[in-house]
């Protein structure tokens, strides 16, 4: 038994293959996945094993030092096995765990090796007695007076009590170890529970992936997806089948086709509401099924009905359509059926694992050609990437180009110095000082209205309650009209003075050059006296983020900050306790009837652990986002509610990264882990390479289960029922603007576009691992494609547009999903070949990684029309217009005079050149 061995090459199977590292530790591979058929024990010899360890413990426990447990960690494979059982000891004494596991493993093969069999169960110094398959619920084993017996708790569900000899009566004597429903003690503090003469340590750490459900693969997952897979096909039909008759119903029509109602009721009753501004909507689709391609259209024909934000979203859809399509054909065809005929059958009764890389022996041939995979599977998505950025500028720019004033000429001055905070002074600055010449048409300087803003509240409660049904009402009309006198001369007056004028201001210019310079002289990147930035839609803006005082604000920053840190840490025990919830043996204990029930029943194990495997993840993530925007709203200035999505999209994508994607790489705790990449920062490639390969499983019972969350969405279930709900008060029409729009923290454009990404990383992440994934993701892209095509064209109302930013933030964040990737696979590489060679050659795709990253950044300004387009885009007169910049709480403005005039030579543009280069001294 060579120390420097790499691999067993089938000469003594029992080995565990072992690889000598620089700094002396031993890397023992076999034994980090249970189901390696080189290392073939049941969890019976497992347990037998561990208490034959703990016996010698026992009987030299009072000769240990805490200090060995370091020499222990250290120490070489070679020892003979009293050495080998006194640094489990240690171990134990130093309450580690990871060691005490490593050390027993290393027990079964000195123990298999020196009898070059499998370890003999009839030949054990202990009985196994009334023991289910797999499971030791007793042992007996004679113990001499006044001797401690010490239990490792490396299965701790499998062991309830031992039997030993009473030196007494000589008789065989039931002890039981108290243990709580995990199997673990229930008493706390320093983890020992003491019953007689027995003393059990305290149970190990379990995993944050154990904790959460995300269990580890196993042989008999194959049963268990294919019945998610079932329930989840099964489910998506139902819910449309249920939309589809929804649709004709006459008492749900409404909901589900929303737009096309309040347009039609709108047009009846005379009123001039959103609906009016947009352009016809096709005929809804009479069949039952028929709306499932009535949305398939044209990104140009999409953009006339609604905003290019949603346009994006399918096309990013259809983006990782293609991606998936091209990964399939090789990954799928090829490195498949590598992995099935010629991996080494490493995967043993593991079905599901068979296609995957966890069916491939080490110092396989087949780990030569993961490297090339790994290639191709980084150029064609970066590829797709860049074309796909490519179609999006033209489409950028068409909206820019299109946008409607006063929008398109307007920027948000903020930080404006004392004295110039009025309307007189924000006008003479740009005219006189920047420009010199008349360059403003109007400014709106936001006033303090705190004062206003109850009585205008307490106003429109009273207009929902007149327009609820019954008889009249004459003292709330009598309230109102009183209101309504006080609150116009308030108004007026707020109109009229600037003594409650803020720092903030909406200046909107007479030609979009002039917004454009302006943007670029006082940019947040300029260390100016003032800021501009580009303003949200005047209907999306939050007046109240604009009144808040700048000094108190950058405190309240900090706290915000705090708070998103302290639920980034608190949100992983959140999720345990959840999981207790949904734990089959929890319920089962909870339920007796139920537990009889699936005794009978077998296959409700299997469709239990298919659909609620990993419930407790998604229930939590499915939360968080009302977590985060509570956060947002209490602490943070976001102008706009499209902003506030963007934001939310930006730190709803990393928790999902975190909790769901690298949950199995935390270990015991996040805070412990996150120190050791810290100080070690090498690590992350064993790291990954140790963790996420053991629970591709969860995330192919993942992604079906994502498939569901969509159908359900096409119903519009939470949309129906407040229909229903203030149908009883108001009628159709009022109801139905009542119960718009859907829930903005779920369903609104930044976690949708946060959870599809994620849906995408954790294809490309896992794609050669286990080819599977592919296919899968490539279903849920689909089927949104088809869902929010059709949602967004009849269902949902048109909401604020930020004219692509969503997409791409969703294409950076699919870029770092890429990072990830090639760390895990150089990682994988480097344990399983045989030599570094393959995890080098994966490891050579990050520097064209970083580079096409950069490119990506540097080529792509999509941000604002390039000054030549600017020129075309401010030739043609604009006379659309949509809404203004002045707040709701004060007198309306004249609507007239937003027409933007055309620039008449190419002179006056040389003009403003020549202006923003002495003022920025650059072109």
């Amino acid at each position: 038994f060579n120390i420097g061995q790499t691999e067993c090459k089938g000469k003594d199977p029992p080995l565990m293959h072992r690889q000598l590292r620089p700094n002396g530790a031993v890397c023992r591979r076999c034994w980090t996945s249970g189901n390696s058929p080189c290392f073939p024990f049941s969890k019976s010899i497992f347990l037998l094993l561990t208490a034959a360890a703990n016996r010698a413990i026992a009987e030299n426990g009072n000769n240990v030092s805490s200090e060995c447990t370091s020499t222990a960690a250290q120490s070489p494979p070679g020892r003979d096995f009293e050495d080998r059982v006194f640094m489990l000891q240690t171990s134990a004494k130093a309450k580690n765990p990871s060691d005490v596991n490593s050390y027993v493993l290393e027990l079964v093969d000195e123990v298999q090796r020196q009898r070059g069999q499998p370890w003999n169960v009839a030949e054990a110094p202990y009985v196994q007695r009334e023991a289910e398959p797999q499971f030791v619920q007793s042992f007996e084993y004679p113990v001499p007076a006044n001797e401690l017996y010490y239990r490792t708790e490396v299965e701790p569900q499998l062991v309830q009590q031992f039997d030993y000899a009473d030196p007494k009566n000589k008789s065989v004597k039931k002890v039981p170890i108290p243990m709580d429903k995990a199997g673990s003690s229930k008493k706390k503090g320093n983890g020992s529970v003491k019953e007689g003469n027995i003393t059990k340590l305290g149970p190990t750490k379990q995993s944050a992936a154990d904790l959460s459900g995300v269990g580890a693969n196993k042989a008999g997952d194959l049963e268990f997806f294919l019945s998610s897979l079932g329930s989840a096909v099964g489910l998506v039909v139902v819910c449309f089948v249920a939309a589809g008759i929804l649709r004709v119903l006459s008492w749900s029509a409404p909901v589900l086709n929303s737009r096309e109602f309040l347009r039609q009721a709108s047009d009846d009753e005379g009123r001039a509401t959103e609906a009016t501004h947009e352009h016809s909507l096709p005929e809804p689709p009479s069949g039952c099924f028929a709306w499932i391609c009535a949305g398939l259209t044209s990104n140009e024909e999409a953009m006339q009905y609604y905003g290019l934000d949603q346009v994006m979203l399918i096309e990013f859809n259809k983006l990782c359509m293609r991606i998936t399509t091209m990964l399939a054909l090789p990954l799928c065809g090829c490195l498949a059926p590598l992995h099935f005929l010629y991996g080494g059958n490493a995967a043993g009764d593991d079905n599901l694992s068979r296609q995957g890389m966890a069916n491939v022996v080490h110092g396989s041939v087949v780990v030569w050609a993961h490297p090339f995979f790994a290639w191709y599977v980084v150029a064609i998505t970066q590829f797709l990437i860049f074309d796909a950025m490519g179609r999006f500028m033209a489409l950028r720019s068409r909206w820019l180009a299109n946008m409607p004033a006063p929008r398109a000429t307007t920027l948000l001055v903020e930080e404006i110095p004392e004295g110039r905070n009025t309307e007189a002074e924000m006008r003479r600055y740009f005219d006189e000082l920047v420009f010199r010449r008349p360059s403003v048409r109007v400014v709106h300087v936001v006033k303090d209205t705190s004062e206003l803003d109850p009585l205008l509240q307490r106003i429109e409660v009273l207009r929902l309650e007149l327009e609820k049904k019954g008889p009249e009402k004459p003292s709330i009309m009598a309230e109102l009209a009183g209101l309504e006198t006080s609150t116009k001369i308030l108004r007026e007056q707020l109109d009229a003075t600037d003594e409650l004028n803020t720092y903030n201001a909406f200046v909107t210019f007479r030609d979009r050059q002039d917004a454009t310079i302006a943007l670029k002289i006082f940019s947040p990147d300029d260390e100016e006296e003032i800021v501009a930035t580009v303003p949200p839609a005047p209907e999306d803006v939050i007046w109240r983020d604009l009144l808040a005082d700048p000094v108190r604000q950058t405190l309240r920053d900090y706290l915000g900050m705090a708070c998103i840190v302290g639920l980034f840490f608190s949100f992983l025990p959140c999720i345990v306790g959840l999981s207790t919830i949904t734990d089959l043996d929890n319920v089962t204990e909870k339920l007796p009837g139920f537990k009889a029930f699936v005794e009978r029943h077998p296959a409700v194990e299997s469709l239990w652990n298919g659909l609620l495997g990993g419930v407790a993840i998604i229930i939590m993530m499915s939360m968080l986002p009302t977590f985060l925007m509570i956060v947002f709203r209490t602490f943070w200035v976001n102008k706009g509610e499209c902003f506030l999505q963007q934001r939310l999209q930006y730190y709803y994508f990393w928790f999902l990264i975190v909790f769901v994607l690298l949950i199995t790489a935390i270990g015991n705790s996040l805070i412990e882990t996150s120190a050791k990449l810290i100080e070690h920062p090498t690590m992350v490639f064993a790291l990954l390479a140790n963790t996420l390969p053991k629970s591709t499983h969860f995330y192919l019972n993942y992604l079906p289960i994502q498939w569901t969350t969509h159908a359900i969405g096409l119903t519009r279930n939470s949309t129906l029922f407040k229909f229903f709900l203030k149908k009883r008060f108001y009628d159709e029409r009022r109801a139905l603007e009542l119960a718009e729009p859907e829930d903005q923290d779920y369903f609104g454009m930044g976690s949708r576009s946060a959870r599809f990404t994620l849906t995408m990383v954790i294809t490309l992440v896992f794609c050669t691992l286990s080819p599977l994934i592919v296919v899968l993701g490539w279903v849920e892209f689909f089927l949104g494609r088809i869902v929010y095509s059709y949602l967004f064209m009849y269902a949902e109302t048109s909401k604020s547009d930020l004219g692509g930013a969503f997409f791409v933030q969703q294409l950076k964040n699919v870029q770092h999903g890429l990072f990830i990737f090639i760390t895990l696979m150089t990682g994988v590489l480097l344990e399983r070949a045989d030599s570094c060679y393959p995890g080098a050659i994966v490891a050579c795709i990050f520097p064209f990684m970083i580079q096409t990253y950069r490119k990506f950044h540097d080529v792509f300004k999509w941000e604002h029309l390039e000054l030549n387009m600017l020129r075309d885009a401010a030739s043609k007169e604009v006379t659309n217009t949509k809404g203004h910049y002045k707040q709701p709480s004060l007198p309306s403005p004249d609507q007239d005079g937003f027409r933007l005039p055309s620039i008449a030579t190419s002179n006056e543009l040389y003009k403003v050149m020549n202006i923003l280069q002495s003022r920025i001294g650059r072109c």
